[in-house]
């Protein structure tokens, strides 16, 4: 299966000087996934699970539950202080970091691809469903949306289990910041992956972009006299979410290439941290969070009521957010003749 070039020893933090190592960098990385995958995005969760302010869809759901996934796993070895220095017995903690890791970057890859679907799909559903699809059960179209991440995270799990049973000797540590399986062509499906799945997001948001410029200018020229803007929230959002995407790219070309530079993981160790910063600025969100100043207003009975929004949205804004809010690829009911 493997040559044996692919199956060197696996090199740890303590295996020589002559290895680098960026274990003094493990603080700041630890610190970014805490704040983004402990607290940050768990702290979203429960805003949508729990508020009746704040709705979310299935997808930006499973996504935000997928990226507090992947940071816990990344963060495994960091209860076991002595997991990243023993080369002659990997702790289990180690070992399992090491079959985790492999899955969970492709999990997540999915997991994007996944909600940038359901954005495009709320441009497209009269051309989109099929007739088959729109005989399908609600349960059916929710399990199609969000299974795919998981079924990806396990076989790439399972791959990597199985090369670990064979050849433990190939887990070690070199960076000093997480257990990995050694072995260059896993590692480099693992990359080749994700960068494909990345390329197929920007590929939606660009279609995305397009439909949301065109649903504009027609909005423009029905209603020419209503002063209407883009929301430069929404516009924020998604262009970070594009420019970063693209930034994952490069890091997953840039780990294949030069696995020792620091940055890439830094970058990576931040990806909970963007994702809960990206959805977590919604409007409905704040209104839960910063329910003080929503409800700071009366009317003329006297009664608490939230202050209205001055500008009015366009309906390209109003679909894009209703595709992070209504059920799963939920298709159209036809009128009755």
């Amino acid at each position: 299966m493997f040559s044996g070039r692919d199956l060197q020893a696996a090199t740890w933090i303590n295996a020589g000087d002559d290895t680098p190592s960026l274990a003094s960098l493990k603080p700041v990385y630890l610190a970014l996934h805490i704040v983004g995958g402990h607290i940050g995005l768990p702290l979203l969760v429960l805003t949508f699970l729990l508020s009746k302010r704040a709705s979310c869809h299935p997808t930006l759901m499973n996504f935000c539950i997928i990226w507090i996934l992947y940071s816990v796993f990344y963060c495994l070895t960091a209860y076991d202080k002595n997991g990243l220095t023993n080369p002659s017995s990997p702790s289990k903690l180690c070992l399992a970091q090491a079959i985790l890791i492999n899955g969970a970057s492709p999990m997540a890859a999915v997991a994007g691809v996944a909600v940038t679907v359901q954005l495009w799909s709320m441009f497209n559903e009269p051309h989109f469903y099929v007739s088959g699809w729109r005989k399908a059960s609600r349960r059916a179209d929710l399990a199609l949306a969000l299974a795919p991440p998981y079924l990806t995270f396990l076989v790439f799990a399972m791959a990597s289990g199985l090369i670990i049973a064979a050849h433990p000797e190939m887990v070690g540590a070199p960076s000093g910041l997480y257990c990995s399986v050694q072995i260059d062509p896993l590692q480099d499906i693992v990359a080749v992956f994700c960068a494909l799945m990345v390329a197929v997001i920007t590929g939606f948001g660009v279609a995305i972009a397009i439909k949301f410029s065109r649903r504009w200018v027609k909005t423009q020229q029905a209603f020419p006299l209503a002063k209407r803007r883009p929301s430069i929230s929404m516009s924020l959002r998604v262009a970070i979410l594009i420019f970063y995407t693209w930034v994952t790219l490069g890091v997953c070309i840039v780990l294949v290439v030069h696995s020792k530079w620091a940055l890439p993981y830094m970058i990576m160790a931040s990806l909970p941290l963007v994702a809960f910063l990206i959805f977590g600025t919604q409007k409905d969100v704040f209104h839960v969070w910063c329910f003080w100043r929503w409800w700071r207003h009366k009317d003329s009975d006297g009664r608490e009521c939230p202050q209205a929004d001055s500008r009015r949205p366009s309906e390209a804004e109003l679909m894009l957010e209703e595709a992070l809010r209504t059920p799963i690829l939920a298709v159209p009911e036809t009128k009755k003749s």
